[in-house]
């Protein structure tokens, strides 16, 4: 069976248990998955992630640390909607880094979507009118989603 086959195969994901256990009194971090433009991702590692990870939550999205897909788009399709669907919430930035749009991170707010994934938008520019479905949470900077997530 190849790797395609496989993928399509696998479980799907439902939402992860808060708790490692019904005895255990610690919660499990919580996963988050970044969508933003490809350019934007020096931002992301250098100010986005270890603002996550000061609050103990894991960034599970990895094509932040990927140069390019070079020649491997299949793969890099594949693995982000899987990172998709194992996140507990999905933060999508509606600004853009640099001069290309991102048009994977729509691919990718839309799966998440489909699979109930809570969902904050990030930024002022409100410009898809899918920002404004029913679950969306919409703030204007990152803190006030770093204040969302410790909500949770």
């Amino acid at each position: 069976m190849d790797k395609e086959q496989r993928v399509l195969k696998t479980p799907i994901f439902q939402d992860r248990p808060r708790y490692t256990d019904e005895v255990s009194t610690v919660a499990s971090p919580l996963r988050v998955y970044l969508a933003h433009n490809f350019s934007a991702s020096s931002f992301l590692k250098d100010q986005v992630v270890p603002a996550l990870r000061e609050r103990n939550v894991i960034v599970c999205s990895t094509w932040i640390y990927q140069e390019e897909a070079n020649g491997n788009e299949q793969y890099w399709a594949i693995r982000c909607l899987e990172e998709v669907c194992r996140c507990d919430v999905f933060i999508i930035f509606a600004e853009q880094v640099g001069t290309v749009p991102g048009r994977g991170k729509y691919v990718e707010f839309g799966y998440a979507l489909a699979r109930n994934k809570p969902v904050i938008v990030i930024g002022d520019k409100l410009d898809c009118i899918f920002y404004h479905y029913p679950q969306i949470m919409k703030v204007a900077t990152l803190k006030d989603a770093l204040d969302i997530l410790q909500l949770r």
